[in-house]
């Protein structure tokens, strides 16, 4: 939890976690379980990448120690595992925004909803900002589309 000076002086040090926040407005949807499996595979790319840059350090020592016939072979499989390797590790990035993103962008929008649910069980009108005066009262107002 944050210690911040002006939290303190205020007497809110004891209010919840951020994640705690979240799970209080989405309790449909289990976050941990959800990072933990981002997480793993994350985990997973990893070992992946190190196995391959390995791989390459392996095929680089090679290629400045063997002098036998087959030199320049080595030396182009060292040159295209660098070119695999370059692909691999744009799709490993790729990969982790394919799962992180939609999962923030599902926090958000399903927060949001559940905000603007609290305030219309509560017969408050939310804060005075341009979004809200354009909405007025539409049923979509709380759609972050």
């Amino acid at each position: 939890m944050t210690t911040d000076p002006e939290r303190l002086k205020l007497g809110l040090e004891n209010l919840l976690d951020d994640r705690d926040y979240l799970y209080r407005l989405v309790a449909t949807i289990d976050w941990d379980a959800q990072l933990d499996a981002i997480r793993a595979v994350l985990g997973e790319h990893r070992r992946s990448a190190d196995y391959v840059n390995t791989n390459i350090e392996e095929l680089e020592a090679e290629a400045r120690t063997y002098r036998g016939p087959y030199h320049d072979h080595v030396v182009d499989e060292h040159v295209d595992a660098m070119w695999r390797a370059t692909y691999s590790n744009a799709a490993i990035s790729l990969s982790a925004v394919g799962m992180i993103v939609p999962t923030i962008e599902t926090i958000f929008a399903q927060t949001f909803h559940a905000l603007g649910e609290k305030y219309v069980a509560k017969g408050i009108a939310p804060p005075d900002h341009k979004r809200w005066h354009r909405a007025k009262e539409h049923p979509g107002r709380w759609n972050v589309q």
